[in-house]
């Protein structure tokens, strides 16, 4: 397991980090050096790119520190405890206001189907956010835009919350399901594609950390739907 994680680090990370520093560097050096050559409608459009690349690479190093943090809090008690917080979530306008976020960094708003019952999962905001985040960054990753992403919770009679978030992607095979973890990513000489692997990583992590378990339904050329379930608080 670890040779694995080592060849998955070694093949994923300094790319990722690269590729949004290339387009920085380049695109600076042009502000820096030829701005006497450039249209006045140009200069923004530069800059844009320039701070694009540069969230890119702030959320990278982000998940990358915060993927360090729950490994060690996964065989700490202490840091567990100390990263776990306290706190409860009022679950529809948490995800309605970064689902909305992130559907328009896609430019998929009209693809978000939002089916959101009243619920109240024992997890701070913080990282309800970033589970709702990385779950809908996949799922709007690897589908084609004009195809609807999902996103549908509820709480049960169980005293159970379940977040689900379900695309029409090329789905995932029993093998690589049983694979999904940190700097892992799957046919990436046959479909191009951005980020560490880390997404599915971090909500499995948290979602552990808060008493919870995430599971993925998916097969190939079918529906993905990867669900969270968390306590539930109740009056």
């Amino acid at each position: 397991e670890l040779e694995a994680l080592r060849s998955n680090i070694a093949g994923s990370l300094p790319h990722e980090f690269l590729t949004p520093l290339s387009v920085i560097l380049a695109a600076s050096e042009i502000l820096a050096r030829h701005t006497d050559r450039l249209e006045p409608g140009e200069v923004p459009e530069i800059a844009e790119r320039i701070h694009s690349s540069a969230e890119r690479l702030h959320r990278l190093i982000k998940n990358f520190l915060l993927y360090t943090r729950l490994e060690l809090a996964a065989s700490d008690p202490d840091k567990a405890e100390a990263l776990r917080g306290y706190g409860v979530s009022e679950a529809r306008a948490v995800i309605t206001e970064v689902a909305f976020h992130v559907a328009q960094q896609a430019d998929r708003v009209t693809d978000l189907r939002l089916e959101l019952g009243d619920a109240t999962p024992w997890i701070g905001q913080v990282h309800l956010k970033k589970i709702v985040e990385e779950l809908l960054d996949n799922a709007f990753k690897y589908s084609r835009p004009g195809t609807p992403v999902t996103v549908h919770c509820h709480a049960g009679n169980a005293r159970i919350f379940t977040l689900s978030v379900t695309d029409r992607g090329r789905g995932m095979t029993a093998e690589q399901i049983a694979r999904v973890g940190a700097y892992v990513q799957f046919d990436r000489e046959e479909h191009e594609q951005q980020g560490q692997g880390l997404g599915l990583a971090i909500v499995n992590r948290l979602t552990e950390l808060h008493g919870g378990e995430l599971t993925n339904e998916s097969s190939r050329g079918l529906p993905t739907t990867v669900n969270v379930t968390l306590p539930a608080h109740t009056a």
